[in-house]
């Protein structure tokens, strides 16, 4: 019997060793490269710490308590400053329709504000136009995109 409690004691032991905690850390690292949830990240952390606590011959419940902390403040602290390096300029980025603001497009039908008629070609797309002071712009004239209101964009000439 007494046997037995030892080799469950080994198995807890080898669970707390150095090793154990290093290639945790390395094999969550690995995983925060497919997720950039930062959340692999952090406790990797914390198995950096209970790594270091484990080669200084430190007791399981100070490595764990270490992995605790070190994840859990890395998660809480660190991530915002993650976010903010990492993803610093997607905020500017403009995507759908709010890309075509400032880009030059082809007018393909008249604009005629009388009528209300007038399209342009951007990129291979049509789009519906109105000159922002609703003058006059014949087929064939480069323009600017200036704004945009639902599927109606609204142009200048372009000299």
């Amino acid at each position: 019997m007494r046997a037995q409690n030892h080799n469950k004691m080994d198995a807890v032991t080898f669970v707390f060793n150095w090793e154990f905690w290093a290639v945790a850390a390395i094999a969550l690292l690995i995983t925060e490269i497919f997720t950039i949830s930062f959340f692999a990240a952090s406790l990797s952390l914390g198995c950096i710490a209970a790594a270091i606590t484990a080669s200084l011959q430190g007791s399981n419940e100070w490595q764990l308590a270490l992995f605790s902390i070190f994840s859990i403040v890395g998660y809480l602290a660190i991530k915002p400053l993650y976010a903010k390096y990492l993803f610093k300029n997607s905020e500017n980025v403009a995507t759908n329709a709010d890309a075509l603001l400032n880009r030059v497009g082809k007018v393909v039908e008249t604009i005629d504000p009388e009528n209300e008629t007038g399209r342009i070609a951007l990129d291979g797309d049509q789009w519906q136009a109105v000159s922002h002071d609703n003058s006059y712009i014949e087929k064939g004239t480069k323009v600017q995109v200036i704004h945009r209101e639902s599927i109606v964009l609204t142009v200048k000439k372009v000299n």
